[in-house]
């Protein structure tokens, strides 16, 4: 899985002012083992990531692509995309 996932997940996480204590409730894990999942110490399951993304209340895609990729994908195409450029 790649590397930043769970930093992705943990900077969506801060950006909603969500603590990561509320994150583990709803999951019903410890708090450490959460810490554990976003710092890329522990592997992270599909349902797992579905959950996260459930509570924190986006597409679990943000934390795959990223948000704008995410939003191509959904067919919330964004303005700034144009699907004609070069690197």
């Amino acid at each position: 899985m790649d590397p930043n996932f769970g930093a992705r997940i943990k900077a969506i996480r801060e950006s909603k002012g969500i603590m990561a204590k509320y994150v583990a409730q709803k999951l019903n894990i410890d708090q450490s083992y959460y810490c554990q999942l976003e710092s890329g110490k522990r592997r992270i399951t599909m349902s797992r990531a579905q959950q996260i993304a459930d509570i924190l209340e986006v597409n679990p895609g943000d934390f795959f692509l990223g948000s704008v990729v995410s939003k191509m994908l959904s067919g919330e195409q964004d303005a700034t995309y144009d699907p004609t450029g070069t690197c």
